[in-house]
């Protein structure tokens, strides 16, 4: 809401002074200010710790999983992933927080300055973007290694979230316009909650689990789709031919149960919702019917 409030309300600052008097509000207060030196040696300090920060991930930022041979002291995929996201976390709160404090912060009443700002401030993006790219792809040979979670999936679309904050973030010096920020991070939350739920969790995971047994000939892993809940159920009944006899025999063991769990609880209006309905319309039509009792 607060986000809301400064991205879409009045400007306070162009409104005429004697508004806030007449309606007896305090007057707005004098933030201390940084000099341009200043700033600029903070800003440059900065941009030459995250270079250092960035510098291994470009080593092996497009190599395949091979890559992880490169890295002393890590031993699996899921280590790999992990500490490439929370590293991506680190750099993300470290830009923002330096970028958003500096922007507030620093005088720059010159071109020239407003200028050297803006470049620097580019610098210290373009290095972010690169952990998050890194990020990114760590998390993509950690799934094809181990398989594709819901958990795995929004770690994808944190990522992707904070790239679109971080163009965000920078277009705001470049225009001139601080509510560039605050839009953008209201814009991109909203879409990271109605994109997540558009694109149903499960029914992705589900889909690239299977795609990651036929395309890459990895293992499928029974125990998670047999956790997964009704919403993969359409998705896992209409690839089921696409596996293996054995592969399929495991899944259609766990989808005749989920049948069988369904059907059960089929007259209990409380747990009524549009993914049962079309999850049993599905199983149904590929098994059959089947009796409550």
């Amino acid at each position: 809401m607060g986000a809301l409030d400064v991205a879409l309300g009045p400007d306070r600052r162009n409104l005429p002074r004697a508004l806030f008097e007449e309606r007896g509000a305090p007057p707005e207060v004098a933030f201390p200010r940084l000099g341009f030196v200043e700033s600029t040696i903070v800003i440059v300090l900065v941009d030459l710790l995250v270079l250092a920060f960035v510098a291994i991930p470009l080593r092996y930022l497009f190599l395949g999983p091979e890559s992880l041979a490169l890295r002393g002291g890590v031993t699996s995929h899921a280590q790999y992933a992990r500490e490439g996201f929370f590293q991506l976390l680190v750099a993300a709160l470290l830009t923002l927080g330096v970028l958003w404090t500096l922007h507030w912060l620093t005088r720059r009443d010159r071109s020239g300055q407003r200028l050297a700002f803006n470049v620097l401030a580019t610098v210290m993006v373009s290095c972010a973007v690169v952990k998050l790219i890194s990020s990114f792809r760590r998390l993509f040979l950690s799934e094809l290694e181990f398989g594709f979670t819901q958990d795995r999936l929004v770690a994808h679309a944190v990522t992707i979230w904070l790239g679109v904050v971080f163009m965000f973030f920078l277009a705001a010096p470049w225009t001139g316009r601080t509510r560039f920020s605050s839009a953008g991070v209201l814009a991109a939350s909203l879409a990271f909650v109605f994109g997540l739920k558009s694109v149903d969790p499960d029914a992705v995971t589900a889909a690239r689990n299977i795609e990651r047994r036929t395309i890459h000939g990895k293992s499928l892993d029974g125990a998670y789709l047999g956790r997964t809940s009704t919403d993969a159920i359409p998705t896992l009944v209409a690839r089921l031919d696409s596996l293996p006899p054995a592969r399929q025999a495991e899944l259609m063991t766990i989808l005749q149960r989920k049948h069988a769990e369904l059907v059960r609880h089929d007259g209990d209006w409380r747990s009524a919702n549009l993914s049962r309905v079309v999850a049993t319309q599905a199983l149904d039509a590929r098994f059959g019917p089947r009796s409550s009792e």
